[in-house]
Order: C-alpha cells, then structure tokens, then sequence
C-alpha cells in the first residue's frame, strides 16, 4: 500500500511584511514623541511660572509638582532623541536641569542628639474616614512612643476617645470639627496649651512645654493653613504661615500639614524671614500626600520646622499601613539646646 503524506510548509516572511513592520513602529514612535514633545513643553511653561508663585495664587499651584516636571523631561530625553527631535530633547534636558535646581533642599535641619529627646507625632487622621479606634490601632502597630500628639482634621466623634487619654496625656486642647480643619493637640510634657484663630476662622494651637532639668522651654505650634484652591484660600494659608511664622527670639518647633511643597517660592521666602529650619529637606523627600502614592511620589506638604537651638535627631515618614487617612504621618524626635 501507498502511503502519501503532505507536508506542511510556512511561508517565509516577504521583505515587504518585515519593512511594514518597521514603518509601523517608526509611526509609533514619532507619535508617542510627538505627545512627549508637548508635555514637556508644557512642564517647561509651568517650571518658568512656578517660579513665580509667590505674586499669583495660581501660577503657585504649577510649582508644587517640580519633582513631576522632573520625572517626565528624563524619561521622555531618550524617546525624542531617538526620534531625531533634537530640539524637543534639548528643552527636555533643559527642564531636568531647572527643576533639579528647584528642588535644592532649603535651609536642612541641623542633626542633633540629646539623652532625652522631645518626641513628637504629627498627622492628619482625615476624621471624615477614620475613627478613633483605628487611629489607636495603626499607632500602636508602629512600635514608637510620642511626648506630644499633633492630631489634624479631628471631628467630634472623637471627643470620648481623646478624655479617656488624659491620664497619660494631661495637658490637651483644640477644636473638634466636622470639615478639614478640626486640631486637637495631646501633651503628657507639662506646659500651656492655647488655641488661636487665624484668618477664615480657622483655629491653630500654641503649646509652650515649660523647661526642665535636661530641656529648656520650647514653643510647639501646630498648624493646617487651608490648601491654596482659589484666591482667597492661598491668601488665607499664606497670611497664617507668615504671620505665626515670623521671626522670634525663642526656641519654636512647628509641626502641621502647612500645604506647602518645599518647592514653592513661599517655601524659601517663610524659612528666611522667619529664621526657620526644615527638618523635612532634602534632594528626594518623603511625601505625605496622598498616602495611596509612593513615599517617592506623593507631595511632602506635612512639616516640621524648627528655630535656632533646636536640632533634630531623627524624622520618619511613617507608613500608612491600614490607616484611612489619605496623608502619612510624622514621628520625630527633636533636641533643645
């Protein structure tokens, strides 16, 4: 018997499919480069009037995202380049060297260290989407220790949670409130705690922590100026910082979500005029909002400054972990001279 089998074949690839192929990807490409072209000539546009922001509310919204400018002229230099849009990569390379230049860190803390440290834990709990009790248990997960407990956008439905902390936290005080600016501020160190109205009826806490054997007397001011989203709310969050801010002759250390990048032109104009220190500086700080970003990613508008004769010796960005709230906390621990 005669047994035939067919034997399949594949076709080769013609030259036409292969240079198709290659004329596809090179459409890609210059499209993508294209796209890339205008947003870096936007993120050139807001780097110049970023720098401009301490003369227009608006113009300083473009200046908190420098890292972001940063970010997308590196990564888009090596897709124009291979595209052969020189200019395009030219004005890329450009915005990498400004906004490295933006983000400079400005007047870092000097480091200290002490045998009895003041610790301190800022963070704004959201109270809108986070009660108590998980607060109390994402605090007792981070394994630290605070003297002093600098709580943001704390409503009423706390109020039970914070009286059953007095025995150990004896000095409290604060306005409990149901929209973003309700403070309460926590102390087991003794002093006096005063609450004061800025701008907008927006409440802010003076605690002057007396002196002791091992600590002279310090001045904690805690602070949640509104976020710069219209005219009258920048005026606002910029008469606060720079009226409580300014200069003084005593040791101070203020903690808060200030809703200010380092990289605004009011960054550097309140650290010089006041005299203050930022313990938060550096080339690639840690952010604290929003949490649901990396550390990397998220914009550092939580702060801690401090005065002359005060030093710092550690500062930690901590994880959100389970916690709701949409920023990060800040434990430090600060040394008074």
């Amino acid at each position: 018997m005669l047994i035939g089998y067919a034997r399949a074949s594949t076709p080769e690839p013609s030259p036409a499919s292969g240079a198709g192929s290659g004329a596809g990807w090179r459409r890609a490409r210059a499209a993508l480069a294209r796209r890339l072209a205008v947003l870096v000539g936007l993120a050139a546009l807001a780097s110049g009037v970023g720098r401009l922001g301490a003369q227009c509310w608006l113009v300083d919204l473009a200046a908190h995202f420098s890292v972001y400018y940063l970010l997308l002229a590196a990564l888009a230099t090596p897709v124009l380049l291979a595209a052969g849009r020189r200019g395009s990569a030219g004005l890329a390379i450009a915005v990498v060297f400004f906004n490295a230049w933006v983000l400079q860190p400005v007047r870092p803390v000097p480091v200290g260290a002490c045998a009895a440290p003041l610790t301190v834990l800022q963070a704004n709990v959201q109270g809108s989407a986070t009660t108590a009790d998980q607060f109390a248990a994402w605090w007792a997960q981070q394994g630290l220790d605070a003297d002093v407990l600098a709580l943001l956008e704390v409503p009423p439905a706390w109020e039970s949670w914070l009286r059953a902390r007095r025995l150990a936290y004896p000095v409290q005080g604060g306005v409990l409130r149901d929209d973003p600016f309700g403070l309460w501020v926590l102390s087991r160190q003794p002093g006096v705690l005063t609450v004061e109205m800025a701008a907008g009826a927006i409440p802010w806490v003076r605690l002057a922590l007396a002196g002791a054997a091992d600590r002279p007397p310090l001045e904690v001011l805690i602070l949640h100026p509104p976020p710069p989203m219209g005219r009258e709310l920048s005026q606002w969050r910029n008469q606060q910082l720079a009226t409580i801010l300014a200069l003084d002759s005593g040791r101070r250390l203020a903690v808060g979500d200030f809703n200010l990048t380092p990289w605004s032109p009011w960054n550097r104009r309140l650290l010089e005029n006041g005299r203050w220190w930022d313990a938060g500086a550096d080339w690639t700080p840690a952010g604290t909002w929003p949490a649901l970003l990396p550390a990397g990613l998220a914009l550092p508008i939580d702060r801690t400054w401090v005065t002359a004769g005060v030093t710092v010796a550690a500062r930690r960005v901590l994880p959100s972990g389970n916690l709701p709230s949409d920023h990060r906390a800040v434990w430090s621990a600060v040394c008074v001279e």
